[in-house]
């Protein structure tokens, strides 16, 4: 678990020898969620999404290895796709 100054969480997930493993979640102080996807060995792996704090999606995508691959789609706030990148 991570935490803000205040004490608010922040992240909450998994770690293995100090390092964020597996499925984790990110937290506006709000107590929203932010983003949520997976690490491996401390390096985010996997499809990500990230959300505005309203609630609505903002983005998501797919890293392999802490670097970002495929599709990336921004979304507006009603939720349709805005943008596609297509990062290779």
């Amino acid at each position: 678990m991570e935490t803000f100054s205040d004490g608010t969480i922040s992240g909450q997930g998994e770690t293995v020898e100090g390092k964020k493993s597996g499925p984790w979640t990110f937290f506006y102080r709000s107590g929203a969620i932010k983003g949520e996807g997976a690490f491996t060995n401390g390096i985010m792996d996997g499809p990500w999404v990230w959300h505005r704090e309203d609630g609505s999606l903002m983005r998501s995508g797919q890293f392999v290895l802490g670097e970002q691959r495929g599709e990336w789609t921004t979304y507006d706030r009603t939720g349709a796709p805005h943008k596609v990148t297509n990062l290779g």
